[in-house]
């Protein structure tokens, strides 16, 4: 999972978040499978955990705060899986998989994109790019 991050810009041009996970660039196999948001997310956050009183925007006694991470990603890919098999239940987990990775904004920032998996481009730092759900779903039977 690699963490991109739009430069408070809401544009699909953005960049690889700077402490964004990466693989070795000589090894695909090592490589992000995709990029999502992780980049100053505001989010739910249990206040007991450091992570959730210390990040950008915290709310005093409350539950919120605004955070990055590769942690922060993660949960957008997994309610756009979510997404997909509900509106594909017929669909499985491999072909949720190849439609979101060959579906994937390729933005230009960052390392150039090479052969993947699955004759897929990819990219040592953000992996086939940018998830793009609605392309996903339309890829899907």
């Amino acid at each position: 999972m690699a963490s991109y991050h739009d430069l408070e810009t809401g544009t699909r041009d953005g960049e690889v978040s700077e402490f964004s996970s990466r693989g070795d660039a000589t090894d695909a196999s090592t490589f992000p499978d995709i990029s999502a948001p992780g980049d100053t997310i505001t989010s739910s956050c249990r206040i007991y955990l450091p992570i959730c009183t210390t990040g950008l925007d915290f709310v005093e006694g409350g539950n919120y705060n605004t955070i990055s991470g590769t942690s922060m990603a993660a949960p957008h890919v997994a309610g756009i899986v979510a997404q997909l098999f509900q509106d594909s239940p017929g669909a499985s987990a491999a072909q949720v998989e190849t439609a979101i990775r060959s579906t994937a904004h390729q933005y230009s920032f960052g390392a150039p994109y090479v052969a993947g998996p699955g004759g897929v481009p990819t990219s040592f730092d953000k992996g086939a790019g940018l998830v793009d759900v609605v392309a996903a779903a339309d890829a899907l039977p």
